[in-house]
């Protein structure tokens, strides 16, 4: 996601907060006497409705939802994908009503890239009071995967409920109603999954999880588990909050040390257990800045054949260094190690990538920097090179996207269909936030 989005929830905050100036400066009295003792009206003294109505007049300007740019048409958008957009939530809901009010027939006649994705739409963080309206059409699974703290109470309501369930989906009943929400889930979808609650840094699921660890320890509970409804030790280790670490500290024996290497919440906890960690994954962690410059002074120390003794997984991998934003220091002082084409994706590098040397593979290289949200100028001085299915994800590249979208546009059949690979993807384009403005 952009960091420049907003949610609307959010935009609706400022427009109150800014409504509250506004009338605070109607309302309170001038302390310049001298430029106000023979003013006919002042506006401290304006008439209750008339405030009111400035206010609200002032309201109404502030910027409050996301609507579709000029140049992109509906036609051209990928439901499915759109669902899980954060700024399409106003484009959802109606698209929503529409569904709701066809029947079964018509509805099954849409494509799937032509109708609401709720698997997606449940992982939506912006989608709350979506699926608050519609619960029955949550996806339970995926709405673990949300990162809206709302979804917390959801959650937890939502586990109480499935104690009356049996134990798991039986999809032996095949002619059941598919739409009676215990019969429609024949994979498990509409059920909290436990391994998915495991990436959640919501305080409240990891305290959850906690007591889950706790259950499982028993073995014979254990055993009448699903695989989701397990703790996934590999996705707790990925987990950056520090509630997560904590727990993770207290399990070393459970953690997965390839992946909680990657982890840029587990720095402490990697230093004290230095022996575990695991070089070439550390290697894209953009939090081990100090780590990864002690540990290539140590490689630099080693004879060649203690060095390749170490092994690839306990050396540094200057592939995974080279797209780290934490690591460029490490880079410039060694320019000969650098992978370019994973440089081109490091969204701090951008001074190097301005020198780029010559004989770097430009369509590998520029396949990359397309995705990069800071490399926006780059790619404005070199459009030829453009990778338009690789930079219609990027969230920084708005204009640039606009002027190829009207150009592909004027093209006939034939043309368009010669370009190949090399235009714009609007699958990837639908999730993009900068296909929205903010009005």
């Amino acid at each position: 996601m952009s960091s420049n989005f907003i949610s609307v929830e959010k935009m609706a905050e400022i427009s109150v907060n800014q409504a509250k100036i506004v009338e605070r400066l109607l309302t309170t009295k001038s302390t310049d006497e001298e430029n106000t003792k023979d003013a006919s009206i002042t506006l401290n003294k304006l008439p209750n409705d008339i405030i009111e109505q400035i206010v609200g007049n002032y309201k109404s300007l502030l910027p409050s939802k996301y609507v579709l740019r000029e140049w992109v048409k509906k036609d051209d958008l990928d439901w499915s994908i759109l669902s899980a957009n954060p700024c399409a939530i106003d484009l959802l809901k109606e698209k929503i009503e529409e569904e709701k009010s066809m029947n079964k027939e018509e509805y099954n006649k849409l494509s799937n890239d032509k109708k609401v994705n709720w698997l997606k739409l449940s992982m939506n963080p912006e989608a709350i009071d979506i699926l608050k309206k519609y619960p029955k059409d949550i996806v339970w699974c995926s709405l673990c995967d949300n990162k809206n703290p709302q979804v917390v109470d959801m959650i937890l309501e939502r586990i109480e409920y499935e104690k009356q369930l049996p134990p798991y989906p039986d999809d032996s009943d095949d002619e059941d109603d598919e739409d009676d929400e215990d019969n429609k889930d024949k994979n498990g979808l509409y059920r909290i999954w436990f391994d998915r609650l495991c990436y959640c840094e919501h305080p409240q699921i990891i305290d959850l999880l906690r007591e889950r660890i706790e259950l499982e320890k028993n073995s014979e509970y254990y055993m009448t588990l699903n695989d989701n409804e397990k703790i996934d030790w590999i996705q707790l280790s990925s987990n950056s909050h520090p509630k997560a670490i904590k727990l993770l500290s207290e399990n070393k024996d459970k953690i997965d040390w390839l992946t909680l290497s990657e982890n840029p919440g587990a720095i402490e906890l990697l230093i004290e257990n230095h022996y575990n960690i695991s070089w070439r994954d550390i290697s894209c962690n953009p939090n081990a800045g100090e780590l990864l410059k002690q540990r290539y002074y140590y490689e630099k120390s080693l004879c060649v054949e203690d060095y390749y003794r170490l092994g690839e997984q306990n050396q540094l991998s200057w592939e995974h260094l080279s797209e780290n934003p934490g690591a460029i220091e490490l880079l410039k002082a060694n320019p000969a190690r650098i992978h370019w084409t994973e440089l081109a994706k490091n969204p701090n590098a951008i001074d190097m990538l301005k020198n780029k040397p010559k004989g770097i593979s430009n369509n590998n290289f520029y396949s990359s920097l397309s995705k990069n949200p800071q490399a926006i100028e780059i790619l404005e001085n070199n459009k030829k090179m453009i990778k338009w299915r690789y930079i219609s994800k990027n969230p920084n590249a708005g204009e640039l996207l606009k002027e190829r979208v009207e150009y592909e546009r004027t093209l006939t059949s034939n043309q368009y269909n010669n370009l190949g690979d090399n235009k714009i993807n609007w699958k990837e384009l639908s999730k993009n936030v900068c296909i929205f403005k903010i009005v």
